[in-house]
């Protein structure tokens, strides 16, 4: 008998991929991707990569 293999981790590659394909800047695609995939609200996700970047 087998065992199902999950395989969603790989949809986060494949759009990682594809913005370095498209060249998209990198930390906005993996920052999107992960928030997106966490079920984050986009202005939540925005404000976040924000406060990434105050230094003070």
């Amino acid at each position: 008998m087998q065992t199902a293999i999950n395989l969603w981790p790989l949809l986060g590659v494949l759009v990682i991929v594809l913005g370095f394909v498209l060249r998209f800047n990198p930390m906005l695609v993996v920052a999107l991707a992960t928030g997106l995939a966490a079920s984050m609200p986009l202005d939540t996700l925005l404000a976040n990569i924000g406060t990434g970047f105050c230094i003070s």
